[in-house]
Order: structure tokens, then sequence, then C-alpha cells
């Protein structure tokens, strides 16, 4: 998490605050998760100044800190270095202000933390709940494993993509080159795309009832559950595909989840199925087209069990 893009200044000593926490008795996660909240891990806001691991106003130690920088959003502890920060934040949360009033949760610790008339407090319960789920679902990339990114130029031609919805025979096969259009003009590699196509629905020729095709959702999600089977419907292809698109772009890339294997960790969590073994099949899929002659569909792997969202 540390050293993803933009990478924290303390991502090359990652190790030595990790074990911080640890000799404190805190949990690691839950320290990253509030550093993640307060300065997308040091890389954002006053703690680039400040180095300050949770925007702390003053240091419980007065020796860690070299002065205080005046804001408009108030005084805030300039400290010596980041692991001093980090000392000086776990401290005070197993101080009398937080753990002597039994707060020791996350849920319990942030309305103190971050107060109602200054902060959303709901929202930054919910958000650090979020990436502690996210970081703790995320499968590992698995040996050999081609991470290919949702967001990136074609890894297929268009005559491809044809190629393949006809091969599986897919009731979208007569949109596929404005379908193949609509992911270009969205930044979404079309090859990603159809992988999540033919895994959730062998490119909607799959479903256990044939009547879901009439819900047009590229990738099953679930939406509010109107349609047929309980998820998501739509009138049109391009318009199940541009709802699939918003999932993964701006939903899950607004998240930092932007590849195969941070995608399915959400998109298909542990304890629904093993994301781990989706992601290595959707990018086994995405290098047999790739290695396929032009224009020709591929080895014609087959997946029928559907993902759900």
């Amino acid at each position: 998490v540390l050293a993803a893009d933009p990478p924290s200044p303390i991502a090359g000593e990652a190790d030595a605050y990790f074990d911080l926490c640890v000799q404190y008795g805190i949990n690691p996660a839950v320290a990253l998760a509030f550093f993640s909240k307060e300065s997308d891990r040091g890389t954002t806001g006053v703690a680039v100044q400040t180095r300050s691991w949770g925007n702390q106003r003053r240091a419980r130690q007065a020796a860690r800190s070299t002065g205080t920088l005046q804001t408009q959003w108030g005084p805030f502890a300039i400290y010596r270095n980041w692991r001093d920060s980090l000392a000086d934040w776990c401290e005070t949360l197993l101080s009398e202000v937080y753990k002597g009033e039994g707060r020791t949760t996350v849920r319990s610790v942030i309305p103190k933390y971050a107060p109602a008339f200054e902060n959303n407090t709901t929202l930054y319960i919910h958000q650090t709940l979020e990436r502690l789920s996210r970081w703790q679902d995320a499968p590992p990339p698995a040996p050999g494993f081609i991470d290919y990114p949702i967001l990136a130029p074609p890894a297929i031609s268009q005559a491809q993509f044809v190629a393949i919805l006809q091969q599986y025979g897919s009731p979208a096969g007569a949109d596929a080159p404005a379908l193949y259009d609509l992911a270009v003009a969205n930044k979404v590699d079309p090859a990603v795309a159809l992988a999540f196509f033919v895994m959730t629905s062998r490119a909607g020729t799959g479903y256990q009832n044939p009547a879901k095709v009439a819900n047009h959702n590229w990738g099953e999600i679930a939406g509010n559950g109107a349609g047929i089977g309980g998820v998501a419907t739509y009138s049109t292809w391009a318009q199940g595909l541009t709802a699939w698109i918003r999932l993964l772009v701006d939903d899950y890339g607004s998240q930092g989840l932007n590849t195969l294997s941070t995608v399915l960790g959400r998109y298909q969590p542990a304890g629904m199925s093993d994301p781990a073994s989706y992601a290595r099949a959707l990018g086994d899929l995405i290098q047999i087209w790739q290695n396929a002659p032009a224009g020709v569909g591929g080895g014609g792997i087959q997946y029928t069990n559907p993902l759900h969202c």
C-alpha cells in the first residue's frame, strides 16, 4: 500500500513502521488506514510539511516536535520525522484519552478523533473500514501472472474483439465494433472488458436462466437488483458496458483498485469465491487472445461461473 503510486515518503522503510505498530500492540492495518485517510500516506495536505502520521494537533512528547504549523484549519504539530510521529500517534491512542475511555476500535475512536463538528465522522468510519476490508481481501499476485490494468491501450484489435464475440455466439455480437469503441473512448482496455463478459456469462450465452440475457448486464453487477435474477438491468449492451465501466473506473479506480488482482478482491470477494484464481483466469484469457492470429477468437476457453458484484 505504501509503495502504490504516488509512493509514500516512507515506502522504503515500510517494515520498520509495521514493526513499530506491532511493538505498541497497534494493528498496523488500522494505523495505515488512518495514515491513508489523513494524508494519502504522507503525500498530500499539511502532513507533507509536518511529517505527521495522523495530522496531530500537538505532540504527545514535546521532544519529538520541532514546532507548530499554523494553518487556516488550526495548528498542527511538526515532527522531526515520520517515525516519531507514528510513535506519538500510537501512544495517543493507547492513552487515557482513547484506551482509557474504552475507545479501542475504529468505530469508537473516530467520533473523538474526528468529531462531527469539523469532520464527516460517519464517512471517516466508513472509509477506514472499507480500506481495511479491501486490503484484507486483496489477492496476492500469483507466479507468472500478468496483472493487466483496467485503464490501458487495447491489448487486442477491434477485429479480434468482434471475432471473439462471434465465436461465443454472443447476443452482443451485432454491436461489437461500437462496444469496442466505447471501451476505448473510456480508456478501458477492451480485452479486459471482454474477459469479464466471457468470465461472468460466456459473453451473454451461459446464464443458468436464459431469460437473463434481457438484462444486458455486462458483468452481472448488482445495481438495484431490479433485473431478472436480482441484478441490474439495462436497455442495451452499450448501457450495460457503460455501467460496468463506471463501476470499475469511478468506484473502484477512485479507491486505487486499477488492475485485475486489486479489483477482484472487491468484485469477487474472498467470501464468495477465490479472487486470485478469477484474476488469473482473466489474465490467462487475455494472453490467449493476444497470442492468437489476428481476427481469430483464440483457444475457445469458456467459463460458466458468474461473478456477482
